[in-house]
């Protein structure tokens, strides 16, 4: 999830650099509105592809130990919801860099 939000932060930053730079205020913040969008929107449906389906993604990379796949799961239930709050954090970086 955090590689798809540098992703989008990587691609914007020549954008909002371009039209920063020509005075393009209008264009600037399209591309951080849609930048910010995306980056909430994005990991709001992965996460919630995390908790859906934590049992099969962790049984992806574990072997049949039951007990760590328990584990696993849970820890993807609290951890992935917190991207939703990590993309517009990382956009806002990119607005004041």
């Amino acid at each position: 999830i955090n590689m798809l939000l540098i992703g989008v932060i990587q691609g914007a930053q020549p954008l909002m650099s371009y039209f920063h730079g020509s005075g393009n205020k209008r264009a600037f913040d399209r591309i951080y509105k849609l930048g910010v969008y995306t980056n909430i929107i994005l990991p709001g449906i992965l996460a919630a592809v995390c908790i859906g389906f934590g049992v099969q993604l962790s049984a992806l990379f574990l072997n049949a130990d039951h007990e760590l796949t328990e584990l696993t799961t849970q820890m993807l239930n609290l951890y992935s919801p917190g991207f939703i709050f990590v993309g517009p954090l990382l956009m806002n970086i990119l607005y004041f860099q």
